[in-house]
């Protein structure tokens, strides 16, 4: 799997474009048996923090890294919010970064709903990652629509120390088609969100699918 991140890293840097300095947040690169020794003292110190999303790790110094939340504070007032971890900071960032580029207004909501959206190499495109109130905002937008989602609702709960999830997308539809196969009368398409209208068709297209082979 290759981590989303990394799309947003320029010569050992991530998000230098969105420093008022432009230096961004240093990396450590695994790159020889001196740099891994390095990379691993260093975690062990604390000085570095390992970001793992889809699968793949990132290495982030942390000095560097609050350095530059500390002077981009005034530009990140209302993305970022007290007791993020670092890990859930820079999520914050990437979907920020690749919502820029998409048709869609995926605030408040996880990343790789959909295929043509999703980025970070051919694993990463299978995922959808997100906070756990992301994914909650998602189950409720969905209810909203008729889904009936408790099993996926626990689920999520269940992961709410980690703060967040990232989950096979395949096996995430599966889920709430599972709990809805019996309620297609009751779905409906009503969300005034176009990212939760086409994820409603979606779905209620892929029921009635299964509905008619059936048949």
């Amino acid at each position: 799997m290759v981590n989303p991140l990394r799309g947003f890293i320029s010569h050992g840097h991530l998000f230098e474009d969105m420093d008022e300095e432009g230096d961004g947040i240093d990396l450590y690169e695994r790159m020889g048996v001196k740099s891994f020794i390095r990379t691993v003292l260093d975690v062990l110190r604390g000085r570095a923090e390992p970001v793992t999303i889809a699968g793949d790790t990132l290495t982030v110094d942390r000095y560097s890294a609050e350095a530059f939340f500390d002077r981009n504070a005034d530009r990140l007032q209302g993305i970022l919010s007290e007791g993020m971890t670092l890990q859930e900071k820079l999520l914050r960032l990437y979907w920020v970064k690749a919502r820029e580029s998409s048709g869609f207004n995926f605030s408040g909501l996880p990343r790789g709903l959909f295929e043509e959206f999703a980025s970070g190499g051919e694993e990463g495109k299978k995922m959808v990652i997100g906070l756990v109130q992301q994914f909650l905002a998602l189950i409720d937008a969905l209810e909203s629509n008729g889904f009936a989602l408790p099993q996926l609702r626990d689920m999520v709960f269940q992961s709410q120390e980690r703060g967040y999830l990232q989950l096979d997308r395949e096996d995430f539809f599966t889920q709430i088609l599972e709990e809805n196969r019996n309620r297609l009368s009751e779905l409906n398409i009503s969300s005034t969100r176009p990212e939760i209208r086409k994820l409603a068709e979606l779905l209620i297209e892929r029921l009635r699918s299964e509905s008619s082979e059936l048949e």
